[in-house]
This record gives C-alpha cells, structure tokens and sequence, in this order.
C-alpha cells in the first residue's frame, strides 16, 4: 500500500509537471510570462543581481537547464561565453538565438559626467 501511493505521487507530479523553458535575462523572463502565462516554468541563468558579463551559473542552474525544452538566448556575454562551451551537453534543449536577424543599436555605455556635480540645482529652481 505505502509503495503505491508513492508510486501514485510521482506519477501526479509528472503528470502536473509544467514544462521547463531557460533564458538568459529577467526581460526575457518577462517576455515569456507574458506569452505563456503561468503554463510555464522559467529558469533565468543569470539573476538580475548578477552581471551578465561575469556571471557563472550555479549547479542547481544547469539541474534546470538539463529538464528544459528551450533555451532563449539573447546575445549577451554569457550566451557568447557560456553557452558554447554548455550547449554541445544538452542536446535535448532547443537553443533559440532572439537576436538573430537584429541589427543592434549602439549604445553610450559611458556617461561622461557626474549628474549631482555638474549641475546646479539653483538654476533649476528659479
């Protein structure tokens, strides 16, 4: 008896079981919510606290990454860095390039000077 509510138990929770579906970037999570409502579960590689340029992911990260079905990449570092070195290990995941076919806008990652030095804050209040 005990064995087969165990057995029933897993197999509810495989059954009820979303799928998994990775990204890179909390935008892109959000992007996929807004698709798929709650019918998915999304695992995001690198935390929006985190800098995509570093960034290594964690073992409980690439546990995720080995259940997911698709894998949204969007061309940051850690997709150029990371993602050929892992990608080769999951061939059951589908990598999808969103940035394929975008032509990028350059962007100022530079700003030249400090807001609350350079500006006189009198002036403004006149």
């Amino acid at each position: 008896m005990k064995k087969s509510i165990i057995l029933m138990a897993t197999i509810s929770s495989l059954v009820l079981a979303k799928p998994i579906v990775s990204t890179t970037i909390m935008p892109t999570k959000f992007f996929i919510e807004q698709i798929a409502g709650d019918e998915l579960e999304i695992n995001v590689m690198v935390p929006s606290s985190a800098d995509p340029h570093t960034y290594e992911p964690k073992p409980s990260q690439m546990k995720m990454l080995e259940k997911s079905d698709l894998y949204f990449e969007v061309g940051v570092e850690f997709d150029e860095i990371w993602l050929k070195k892992i990608a080769p290990d999951f061939k059951n995941v589908k990598f999808i390039k969103t940035q394929e076919n975008i032509e990028k806008i350059a962007m100022n990652s530079h700003h030249d000077h400090d807001h609350e030095k350079d500006h006189d804050h009198e002036k403004h209040a006149e």
